[in-house]
């Protein structure tokens, strides 16, 4: 069998030498079939080469593909080391993911600067926006030169993770229980300086350029109308309701001189003269006096006193006594102060307690006194409600009832018809001795 191949143009025998010396055989256009890997010229038969596009079996490059200038196309994001997809982290400069804008600098300059060269801008700063509508600004206004935190709303200011300060959308602001201190001057221009409590810090005493004046509006009787009280522990206030004074103190007042009113313009004339003297004297018979100490003798002061109690006076000249609430001495002890749970304490005495009507409590503490709650009672203790953290120690000086007082100016006033009666028959005897 003869072997021919045809190249195109001629046939030529497979098998003669010219053949095969000078003819090239062309295994793609002129072959069928699959080529063997093994055949290939050098096959190393090693898993570990590869061949390389110009024919050598070399191993496989260990340098990097640079993706910028080695590659073409998009990257696809999720193809990213570490992709979380995870609509609130972002990814920042060290090819991490993390929360938005974390800048960490180490400079003693200004970190970040926003430079604005239009100088009729009328801001310029940060904004915050909620669902695309600007809600607070904070930035530099160069219409008025002035630098400025705006809000639509409120704004809520936070210190060690705690509500501090409000600033209301009403221009109201609230320091909620915290303390405002300031070596400088508050001045109420056009408004009010409105006080609930008032406390004399440095001094001794809180100072009023002008007379201080408190406006009651109610009527005298029954009394209901507007007030004001000064309490021991040097604050003031204001309240309303059945209140026969326009200043209430639960301690002394000290003063060069009292004035009071005492015009005929305000009083209805019912009799005078010795028609009245009798009857005066009648009823001062009638007042049983005692000698007696107080038990507050800081409040109160020291010493022997003579005179009246209310409770006893009532039942001569009951127009001459008021009911009053106010913190009364009925303990007046020194106390440990226990913890128990959030908010609950129990103060603990040496002497035992009486019944206390109360339910309030003047609690004095090394630095301010407060009032507390009872919830309950026991012969040497007392469990309290106080929001305020409390120390170890404190002075409970009472419950706050029913504490009756004395209008001791018409008490003076009494006491002055009688007086002048006595006069009179102390000059009749005298003439009359004289006459013997």
């Amino acid at each position: 069998m003869k072997l021919e191949f045809w190249d195109g143009a001629n046939w030529y025998s497979v098998a003669t030498e010219t053949f095969v010396n000078n003819k090239v055989f062309d295994i793609n256009a002129n072959t069928s079939g699959s080529l063997n890997i093994n055949r290939l010229s050098g096959y190393p038969g090693s898993s570990a080469l590869f061949l390389r596009g110009d024919g050598a079996w070399a191993s496989p490059s260990s340098s990097s593909i640079d993706i910028n200038t080695g590659t073409t196309g998009q990257l696809n994001i999720s193809r990213l080391n570490g992709y979380p997809s995870n609509a609130s982290v972002y990814l920042n400069g060290n090819g991490g993911w993390t929360d938005p804008l974390q800048l960490t600098v180490n400079s003693t300059g200004y970190n970040v600067n926003i430079n604005n060269t239009n100088s009729a801008a009328t801001f310029t700063g940060f904004a915050a926006l909620s669902n695309g509508i600007t809600t607070a600004q904070f930035g530099y206004n160069g219409s008025t030169g002035t630098s400025y935190i705006w809000s639509s709303n409120s704004l809520l200011f936070y210190t060690n993770s705690t509500a501090q300060m409000q600033l209301l959308s009403n221009g109201t602001l609230n320091l909620f229980s915290n303390n405002m201190q300031t070596t400088g001057n508050i001045s109420a221009q056009t408004g009010t300086l409105i006080a609930n409590n008032l406390a004399a810090y440095n001094s001794i005493a809180i100072v009023c350029a002008n007379a201080l004046t408190i406006q009651d509006t109610g009527t005298y009787k029954p009394y209901n109308g507007g007030y004001g009280y000064l309490n021991s522990s040097g604050s003031v206030g204001t309240a309303s309701g059945q209140n026969p004074y326009s200043i209430n103190c639960n301690n002394r007042v000290k003063a060069s001189e009292f004035n009071a009113v005492s015009s005929i313009k305000t009083k209805n004339i019912e009799a005078y003269g010795e028609a009245i003297e009798q009857e005066a004297l009648e009823l001062f018979n009638k007042i049983p006096f005692f000698k007696y100490n107080y038990k507050d003798k800081i409040k109160n002061g020291a010493g022997v006193s003579f005179g009246i109690v209310a409770e006893n006076l009532k039942d001569v000249l009951p127009d001459y006594v008021s009911e009053d609430d106010g913190f009364v001495p009925n303990i007046f002890q020194v106390c440990s102060i226990k913890a128990k749970n959030q908010d609950n304490y129990e103060l603990v005495f040496k002497k035992k307690l009486g019944h206390l009507k109360g339910d309030k409590l003047q609690l004095t503490l090394s630095d301010r006194s407060i009032e507390v709650c009872v919830l309950e009672e026991q012969s040497k203790s007392l469990l309290i409600y106080c929001p305020q953290k409390l120390p170890n120690e404190g002075f409970a000086y009472g419950t706050f009832e029913s504490c009756p007082s004395v209008t001791k100016n018409k008490l003076f006033e009494l006491s002055m018809v009688v007086l002048k009666n006595a006069l009179k028959r102390i000059e009749f005897l005298e003439n009359k001795l004289a006459k013997v």
